[in-house]
């Protein structure tokens, strides 16, 4: 993305910011990793990344159905601990990372729209609607621009 400058890690000074540092290393997230890792019982590593998202092998599953719902479930459980920190972490990262620039370079400016000879700014916090993303009823979160209606009356247009 062209952002990073350098390829130590922000919160721990290490040499190397990769996203196996950050996952697994870091010692700055490891609050979030910590719900996974009493689950598991150890520390998380890359060697059970595969295990987590593929779950256990039918070989190794019980034949006894309610232990074999039982390891399901559990593993199940375990994605979904693990999916968490992941997306918690890498969102908080992210949020940090805006916060620096935002130190380094200072806020943005508000974008102006022009209606005419008019400038419309659009930095106020009553701009925009959330779409609904029909599904489910929920908001994407993405802001519409407002119509930019002129005032004015013209000639020919009412």
């Amino acid at each position: 993305m062209g952002r990073v400058t350098s390829s130590h890690c922000w919160q721990c000074a290490d040499e190397s910011d990769t996203a196996e540092h950050t996952l697994f290393m870091c010692a700055y997230w490891a609050g979030f990793r910590e719900p996974l890792t009493s689950r598991l019982g150890r520390r998380l590593c890359t060697a059970d990344v595969p295990d987590i998202i593929c779950g256990p092998s039918f070989d190794t599953l019980p034949t006894v159905p309610a232990e074999k719902y039982a390891a399901l479930k559990e593993a199940e459980e375990v994605f979904r601990l693990y999916y968490q920190m992941v997306k918690n972490i890498l969102t908080a990262k992210e949020e940090e990372k805006r916060w620096q620039q935002a130190a380094v370079e200072g806020p943005p400016e508000a974008p102006i729209l022009r209606t005419g000879d008019r400038p419309v700014a659009t930095d106020c916090v009553c701009i925009g609607k959330p779409i609904n993303d029909g599904a489910r009823g929920r908001s994407t979160g993405t802001m519409v621009p407002p119509q930019v209606f002129d005032t004015e009356k013209k000639e020919g247009t009412y």
